[in-house]
């Protein structure tokens, strides 16, 4: 992957990535002080994905109108240098799945206080904008739970697609089904059964048991 790191992001990150065989540029290194705006445009010149902590990106991206082949945004919440690199690696292959010129967050700062601090994954739109009639669609998916990530990395293994597929097609089964239809399908089959007779299922079953 091609990223270029922004200025907060740690130099021990950026050494990482580059372990990883990224190609890396790094703010940091190479224009330290840079505005946000300049930063966006190197971005896209460079065909980089943007990693950074800065939420901020956002906004400005979709106000400039500008397109980038994705931002993916570190909202970790750690007392050390240390816990913020064991983070990242733990959830790296997730990362990279996320689609091309998409924003991603991956945070573990709960939604709520009364919830357990994980990781949550999320997909909130496409990083590119057409000037004021632009629609950015969107989803924010906070506090996954360990054992539900585990389970969809588990059906997404075994349909053979990256686990951001197997999600949107969860995601697309779930919308078809329209309970009215249903219900509607349902007393509609009801009148047309009324009156008849059905033998006992039970003793059926019995029957073949005991052929």
């Amino acid at each position: 992957m091609r990223f270029l790191a922004d200025e907060n992001i740690p130099p021990d990150l950026v050494q990482w990535l580059r372990g990883q065989g990224c190609d890396v540029l790094s703010v940091r290194e190479e224009r330290r002080g840079a505005e946000e705006a300049n930063v966006l445009r190197w971005a896209r010149e460079e065909g980089r994905v943007l990693l950074t902590s800065d939420r901020d990106f956002g906004g400005l991206l979709f106000r400039q109108g500008m397109t980038l082949d994705g931002i993916l945004f570190l909202r970790f919440r750690v007392g050390t240098l240390d816990e913020f690199l064991s983070l990242f690696e733990k959830y790296w292959l997730e990362m990279r799945q996320f689609p091309p010129r998409h924003m991603m967050i991956v945070s573990n700062r709960p939604a709520h206080k009364s919830f357990d601090t994980s990781i949550a994954f999320a997909i909130i739109g496409t990083a590119e904008g057409n000037g004021r009639n632009r629609v950015m669609r969107q989803i924010l998916v906070r506090n996954l739970d360990d054992k539900l990530v585990a389970r969809l990395k588990k059906r997404a293994r075994e349909a053979g697609r990256p686990l951001q597929d197997e999600v949107r097609s969860l995601l697309e089964n779930g919308v078809r089904f329209d309970s009215a239809v249903f219900r509607r399908k349902a007393a509609r089959l009801r009148r047309l059964l009324q009156g008849r007779d059905f033998d006992d299922s039970a003793a059926l079953v019995r029957e073949d048991r005991e052929r």
